[in-house]
Protein backbone atom coordinates (compact mmCIF):
# COMPACT_ATOMS: atom_id res chain seq x y z
CA UNK A 1 0.00 0.00 0.00
CA UNK A 2 1.48 3.59 -0.60
CA UNK A 3 0.37 6.98 -0.56
CA UNK A 4 -0.42 9.28 -3.34
CA UNK A 5 -2.17 12.39 -4.27
CA UNK A 6 -5.64 12.13 -5.52
CA UNK A 7 -6.52 12.47 -9.19
CA UNK A 8 -10.39 13.08 -10.75
CA UNK A 9 -10.41 9.36 -11.25
CA UNK A 10 -10.10 8.49 -7.62
CA UNK A 11 -12.90 10.78 -6.77
CA UNK A 12 -15.66 8.33 -7.17
CA UNK A 13 -14.39 5.86 -4.70
CA UNK A 14 -13.72 8.64 -2.40
CA UNK A 15 -17.40 9.46 -2.34
CA UNK A 16 -18.00 6.13 -1.64
CA UNK A 17 -15.87 5.44 1.20
CA UNK A 18 -17.37 8.73 2.38
CA UNK A 19 -20.76 7.51 2.54
CA UNK A 20 -19.82 4.49 3.56
CA UNK A 21 -18.75 6.41 6.47
CA UNK A 22 -21.31 8.92 7.66
CA UNK A 23 -20.79 8.02 11.16
CA UNK A 24 -17.82 9.69 11.34
CA UNK A 25 -17.97 12.80 8.65
CA UNK A 26 -20.83 14.59 6.59
CA UNK A 27 -22.38 13.15 3.53
CA UNK A 28 -20.63 14.14 0.04
CA UNK A 29 -21.23 13.86 -3.27
CA UNK A 30 -19.27 14.37 -6.47
CA UNK A 31 -19.91 17.82 -7.07
CA UNK A 32 -19.13 18.84 -3.93
CA UNK A 33 -16.10 16.57 -3.41
CA UNK A 34 -14.53 18.37 -6.70
CA UNK A 35 -15.71 21.75 -5.01
CA UNK A 36 -13.91 20.40 -1.80
CA UNK A 37 -10.67 19.06 -3.68
CA UNK A 38 -10.33 22.43 -5.25
CA UNK A 39 -9.80 24.71 -1.58
CA UNK A 40 -7.67 22.09 -0.50
CA UNK A 41 -4.11 21.96 -0.24
CA UNK A 42 -3.51 18.29 -0.61
CA UNK A 43 -5.95 15.33 -1.01
CA UNK A 44 -4.30 12.26 -0.25
CA UNK A 45 -5.66 8.43 -1.02
CA UNK A 46 -4.25 5.32 0.18
CA UNK A 47 -3.78 3.37 -2.73
CA UNK A 48 -4.01 -0.68 -1.94
CA UNK A 49 -3.01 -2.32 -5.50
CA UNK A 50 -5.01 0.43 -7.26
CA UNK A 51 -8.43 -0.15 -4.61
CA UNK A 52 -8.53 3.11 -3.01
CA UNK A 53 -8.41 2.15 0.71
CA UNK A 54 -8.75 5.46 2.08
CA UNK A 55 -8.35 9.51 1.62
CA UNK A 56 -7.72 12.42 3.34
CA UNK A 57 -8.43 16.25 2.23
CA UNK A 58 -6.44 18.73 3.81
CA UNK A 59 -7.03 22.75 3.45
CA UNK A 60 -4.28 25.25 4.72
CA UNK A 61 -5.07 28.52 5.92
CA UNK A 62 -6.40 31.26 4.32
CA UNK A 63 -9.02 29.82 2.19
CA UNK A 64 -12.33 30.71 1.25
CA UNK A 65 -13.89 27.65 2.60
CA UNK A 66 -17.12 27.83 4.51
CA UNK A 67 -17.26 25.27 7.10
CA UNK A 68 -17.45 26.30 10.71
CA UNK A 69 -14.88 24.19 12.00
CA UNK A 70 -12.56 25.38 9.42
CA UNK A 71 -13.64 29.27 10.34
CA UNK A 72 -12.84 28.61 14.19
CA UNK A 73 -9.39 27.35 13.67
CA UNK A 74 -9.06 30.73 11.35
CA UNK A 75 -10.40 32.88 13.68
CA UNK A 76 -7.66 31.38 16.22
CA UNK A 77 -4.45 31.17 13.84
CA UNK A 78 -3.40 27.85 15.65
CA UNK A 79 -3.44 25.70 12.43
CA UNK A 80 -1.36 25.07 8.93
CA UNK A 81 -3.01 21.96 8.39
CA UNK A 82 -7.01 21.44 8.32
CA UNK A 83 -8.13 17.99 8.43
CA UNK A 84 -11.49 18.50 6.43
CA UNK A 85 -12.36 14.46 6.39
CA UNK A 86 -10.51 11.25 6.76
CA UNK A 87 -12.30 8.47 6.26
CA UNK A 88 -11.18 4.29 5.25
CA UNK A 89 -12.88 1.92 3.21
CA UNK A 90 -14.51 -1.01 5.21
CA UNK A 91 -12.82 -3.18 3.98
CA UNK A 92 -9.38 -1.86 5.05
CA UNK A 93 -10.15 -0.62 8.61
CA UNK A 94 -8.01 -1.66 11.40
CA UNK A 95 -4.99 -2.20 8.97
CA UNK A 96 -3.29 0.67 9.65
CA UNK A 97 -4.31 2.92 7.18
CA UNK A 98 -5.00 5.73 9.08
CA UNK A 99 -1.83 5.86 10.53
CA UNK A 100 -0.09 5.51 7.57
CA UNK A 101 -2.21 9.03 6.73
CA UNK A 102 -1.72 10.66 9.56
CA UNK A 103 2.20 9.40 9.74
CA UNK A 104 2.23 11.44 6.57
CA UNK A 105 -0.07 14.32 7.64
CA UNK A 106 2.11 15.03 10.89
CA UNK A 107 5.37 15.43 9.55
CA UNK A 108 5.99 18.22 11.84
CA UNK A 109 2.90 20.23 10.83
CA UNK A 110 0.27 21.93 13.27
CA UNK A 111 -2.62 19.81 12.28
CA UNK A 112 -6.07 20.86 13.23
CA UNK A 113 -9.33 18.83 12.96
CA UNK A 114 -12.61 17.97 14.70
CA UNK A 115 -13.96 14.33 15.83
CA UNK A 116 -18.35 14.08 16.85
CA UNK A 117 -18.31 13.92 20.41
CA UNK A 118 -21.78 13.94 20.81
CA UNK A 119 -22.59 11.12 19.74
CA UNK A 120 -19.75 10.03 20.41
CA UNK A 121 -16.94 8.54 17.55
CA UNK A 122 -15.52 6.37 20.05
CA UNK A 123 -13.14 4.92 17.83
CA UNK A 124 -11.89 8.18 15.98
CA UNK A 125 -11.28 10.02 19.69
CA UNK A 126 -8.96 6.88 20.42
CA UNK A 127 -6.76 7.14 17.78
CA UNK A 128 -6.12 10.50 18.21
CA UNK A 129 -5.75 10.50 21.59
CA UNK A 130 -3.31 7.92 21.06
CA UNK A 131 -1.15 10.24 18.54
CA UNK A 132 -1.48 12.67 21.11
CA UNK A 133 -3.82 15.44 19.85
CA UNK A 134 -5.49 17.68 22.25
CA UNK A 135 -9.07 19.41 23.22
CA UNK A 136 -9.09 23.49 21.94
CA UNK A 137 -12.88 23.52 22.36
CA UNK A 138 -16.03 21.88 21.16
CA UNK A 139 -18.86 23.12 18.61
CA UNK A 140 -22.40 22.48 18.28
CA UNK A 141 -23.15 21.17 14.34
CA UNK A 142 -25.97 22.37 12.43
CA UNK A 143 -27.41 18.81 12.41
CA UNK A 144 -27.01 18.78 15.95
CA UNK A 145 -23.76 16.60 16.52
CA UNK A 146 -21.07 17.80 18.42
CA UNK A 147 -17.58 17.89 17.71
CA UNK A 148 -14.15 18.20 19.74
CA UNK A 149 -11.92 20.47 18.16
CA UNK A 150 -8.47 19.06 18.93
CA UNK A 151 -5.11 19.71 17.70
CA UNK A 152 -1.30 18.83 17.38
CA UNK A 153 1.93 20.29 17.27
CA UNK A 154 -0.18 23.48 16.88
CA UNK A 155 1.64 26.73 18.90
CA UNK A 156 -1.59 27.99 21.02
CA UNK A 157 0.57 30.69 22.61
Amino acid sequence: MHLRDATAEDFTAIVAINQQSLDGVTPIDLDQLTDLVAFSSRTLVADDDGQIAGFVVILGPGTTYESVNYRWFEANQIFTSYVDRVAIAPTHRRLGVGTLLYDELEQNLPVALEVYIDPPNDASLTFHASRGYREVGRLLQENGKTVVLLVKNADLG
